[in-house]
């Protein structure tokens, strides 16, 4: 679980986590931009818990080493 201050911290890192996220957001209109942050609030309120969000992001890491 990454841990983040409230509801309204995955439209922070919806926006500022990759560039082209960014560039298409800012090309919509503002009512359009304002159901995207509703809608990315909402969709965390879930997993809110004691007023910070916990956001499952499974990962895998691999590490590899060829010996001959």
């Amino acid at each position: 679980m990454a841990p983040a201050r409230g509801p309204e911290t995955t439209v922070e890192f919806a926006l500022d986590g990759a560039v082209r996220t960014h560039m298409l957001y800012e090309r919509q209109t503002p009512a359009v931009q304002q159901r995207i942050r509703e809608a990315l609030i909402t969709g965390t309120l879930p997993y809110v818990r004691d007023g910070k969000a916990g956001i499952p992001c499974p990962a895998l890491l691999v590490r590899a080493r060829k010996t001959c």
